[in-house]
């Protein structure tokens, strides 16, 4: 915690100049108290997040903006218990230190969108919300209310509904980069009693990772387009529905995890054989090399890319029955489809390509009964969700230079069909002893469904290669070139016991369910002071691996989670000072992790996901919102998790690199024939000890009616293990970064500018890590800054 200091840092890019501004700005006579600030999280319309007995964070449209917020990926600059690693193109998502492996589709965080679950996050990466009301992000397991049931929390992007009165806003951001970001909305009455809104974004920007690779685009481009219309129409006084829909697509260069750590020949490059004999497995690879220690740079034959569409259209009807029961139905469906080219082996040789061509189509439904009768007050409801996906890879595979003489696994296909179906009722009540002390009881009860229908072949080398080359057709597939220099050296394998479409074989299916009850107390101590306390129970069901061949592997057990959470809420010195603090304790049985599998028969390792038996995690946070002086705003924020382990987990598994380096140290925790690695006791992955967000503001009424604001903000992070084995190889030094913006807005409200810089000490670091055949990490943003020019009317 030495590094808090760098909040001083932070408050005098928003203070060196007010002396000589404060001479020509008009001041009020009393000192301006903290706004209220209000949530849908608990499902009974909307509360007060100061007397609301979750812990929730919430990012207002206006802080979008002035924080820079533009992607999922931005939301860890304002909310330091959220956590975005990336994994080739989609996002990962934690919130105090639990998160999820996207392979098996099944996040541990939840992701909405005006309260309909995603089940693909890069859809919500696609957007630059330009019409976002707020966004919450709800803390804990969310075992009773939201539709999914998810054990680390939930994140609702929360629309703006059409206006009742006539509304248009333009807003346009250019930067370096070439960046171009240009969102539009007008909305207002079509008659009396319906409203309409349309919102449109473009975000385009070039990349700032420079492939070395001659003729090669750069990586971390950005090209996303997104529409949303809104119709809302009162039926009576009484009944009033909103349609959604909306369309988003991507065509963008990714290769977010193309950078390594280590050279290509560095010594640590090894293949070890299980009884402990290790040789050097590098090679020469001058352009990636060159690359090396600079994170601006990588070295692939081809940048990855990524194409996606995204549409959907949700209908929620309200019905206010009477002053005690309100009925409301969100009704749903979505369908995705998306294009993932996956090239190479991370340096500029073309040893293949693999193309995954993904498609879903989702369906849901949400029934709630929101009541309030005297003292008690609750919701109750059922939930059915349907999720079809369709996972399509060609694995295609050629050796260019350097020759390499090993068995390797060669050239594959895969096509996999994944239905689930899950059902759910719930319903959560609080009973007021006294206007001051109550009590809640929730319970959910989930059943899901889910089928595994999958075909796989695969070539197999057998000591020799050929060099290739690659084409695309007409449909966007990649086909290999006839194999040069000799017959084709490969044989082909059809796994045993395949599951495969259209055969006599039926399809694989499982069945779980879970009881997920929460019990809470919340107690009104003083008119500024709420204290709550919990106990909740998490699920998320067990599922299939895509990548499985057979039945072996192919499933893994659910997870589940208990916490235990106490907080306060409190307002201090007339609401100038709001300090809000929670304590969590977090048991997982089962917990769901990434591991590698030796499939029998065969000499292919395929990844998975896995379970490890128990792990916990403990942790504190804290939000604070000081005003000072008139127009003088601080806030800080921080989340704390001294204990974040595996309790027990002897059957975990290092990254491969780390992998030949403990055989190599004779690791007595690292079984090479077993393939396993004893992690018990180790820190969980992605779970830095502390993760903090300071912020000043200071805001200036001038004399002609103008407005100015200057904002500085500082976001730390500490020390971070991307690996189970906690090696020092997939450590992560601890870093901070520094964003500033310096807004105008001219009198009437209508014009505002804006100058902003994020990273303006353009630190170098890595936003995650992963242990492969090499050390790979994702590089965080550069600096970046541009102008801001929004119009309102």
């Amino acid at each position: 915690m030495h590094k808090i200091n760098l909040l001083a840092g932070v408050g005098i890019g928003a203070l060196v100049f007010a002396p000589a501004i404060e001479a020509y700005a008009q001041q009020s006579s009393a000192v301006g108290s903290i706004g209220e600030v209000v949530v849908t999280a608990t499902k009974m319309g909307v509360t007060n997040l100061q007397k609301t007995p979750l812990s929730v964070a919430v990012v207002g449209g206006d802080d979008l903006e002035k924080a820079r917020v533009v992607t999922l990926r931005d939301l860890p600059s304002a909310v330091p218990a959220l956590k975005v690693v990336q994994a080739n193109a989609n996002p990962v998502v934690y919130i105090r230190g639990i998160g999820g492996y996207p392979g098996n589709n099944e996040p541990d965080v939840g992701i909405y969108q005006d309260g309909v679950y995603l089940g693909r996050t890069s859809i919500a990466t696609g957007s630059n919300f330009n019409d976002l009301e707020r966004i919450e992000v709800v803390k804990g397991p969310q075992g009773t209310l939201f539709g999914r049931n998810t054990v680390g929390g939930a994140i609702n992007f929360i629309s703006k509904q059409p206006p009742k009165t006539f509304k248009f806003e333009n807003t346009l951001n250019v930067g370096n980069f070439t960046l171009i970001d240009e969102a539009f909305s007008i909305g207002g009455p079509l008659t009396d009693r319906m409203q309409a809104s349309l919102s449109v974004g473009l975000v385009k920007r070039e990349g700032y990772l420079d492939n070395v690779v001659p003729g090669q685009p750069n990586g971390a481009a950005a090209d996303r387009k997104n529409v949303r219309f809104q119709l809302r129409y009162e039926l009576t006084d009484k009944i009033t529905n909103l349609v959604r829909a909306d369309y988003i697509y991507t065509d963008e260069d990714w290769a977010t995890n193309e950078t390594l750590l280590l050279k290509t020949n560095d010594p640590r490059v090894l293949s070890c054989t299980t009884a402990g004999v290790c040789t050097f497995s590098g090679y020469a690879a001058p352009l990636t090399n060159s690359a090396v220690g600079d994170l601006t740079k990588f070295a692939n034959f081809q940048t990855p890319h990524l194409m996606e569409q995204s549409y959907g259209i949700n209908d929620e009807l309200t019905w206010e029955v009477n002053e005690h029961l309100t009925i409301k139905n969100l009704a749903a469906y979505r369908t995705d489809k998306s294009v993932n080219i996956r090239p190479g082996n991370n340096t500029e040789y073309a040893t293949g390509i693999t193309p995954g061509y993904y498609r879903t189509h989702t369906i849901s439904d949400e029934l709630n009964l929101e009541h309030s009768f005297g003292a008690l007050s609750g919701v109750a409801g059922v939930y059915y969700f349907y999720d079809y996906e369709r996972n399509t890879t060609r694995g295609i595979t050629a050796y260019a230079p350097p020759v390499r003489t090993a068995l390797s696994n060669g050239s594959s296909y895969q096509d996999t069909r994944f239905p689930t179906t899950s059902k759910a009722a719930f319903i959560s009540e609080t009973y007021h002893f006294t206007p001051e002390l109550a009590i809640t009881v929730g319970a959910r009860y989930t059943a899901e469904h889910k089928e595994l229908d999958t075909y796989n072949t695969s070539y197999v080398y057998n000591g020799d290669y050929y060099t290739g080359s690659f084409a695309r057709t007409a449909s966007g597939d990649y086909v290999n070139s006839a194999p040069s220099g000799g017959p084709d050296p490969r044989t082909l394998v059809v796994f045993p016991y395949v599951k495969g479409y259209g055969t006599a074989i039926p399809a694989l299916e499982r069945d779980s369910n879970a009881f997920t009850p929460k019990i809470g107390v919340e107690f009104q101590a003083t008119p500024n002071a709420f204290l709550y306390a919990s106990a909740t129970k998490g699920f998320k069901s067990g599922g299939f691996n895509f990548t499985a061949r057979n039945d072996f592997g192919a499933y893994f057990n659910p997870e589940k989670i208990k916490t235990y959470e106490i907080g306060a809420k409190t307002d201090w010195f007339d609401k100038r000072l709001r300090v809000n603090v929670a304590a969590f304790r977090n048991d997982w049985q089962d917990l769901q992790v990434n591991a590698g599998l030796v499939v029998p028969e065969s000499v292919v390792t395929i990844q998975i996901a896995a379970n490890a038996a128990q792990a916990r995690l403990t942790g504190y946070e804290f939000d604070v919102t000081a005003k000072p002086l008139d127009g003088l705003t601080f806030t800080a924020s921080a989340t704390m998790l001294p204990e974040a382990k595996y309790l027990e987990f002897k059957t975990g598994q290092a990254g491969n690199i780390v992998k030949q380096l403990l055989i190599q140290a004779k690791d007595p925790r690292e079984n090479a024939l077993a393939n396993t690695y004893d992690a018990s006791g180790n820190r969980l992955p992605n779970t830095p000890k502390v993760s903090a967000v300071f912020s000043a503001q200071k805001d200036f009424d001038l004399a002609n009616g103008d407005g100015l604001y200057i904002k500085g903000t500082t976001q730390y992070t500490s020390a971070t293990y991307f690996d189970p084995s906690n090696h020092p190889l997939s450590r992560r030094a601890p870093f901070s970064i520094y964003n500033m913006q310096i807004g105008y807005t001219l009198a009437g409200g209508h014009w505002d500018m804006a100058l902003w810089g994020n990273n303006i000490t353009d630190k170098q670091y890595f936003s995650s890590l992963r242990m492969d055949t090499f050390a790979i990490g994702t590089p965080g943003a550069p600096r970046t800054y541009g102008l801001r020019l929004n119009y309102t009317y």
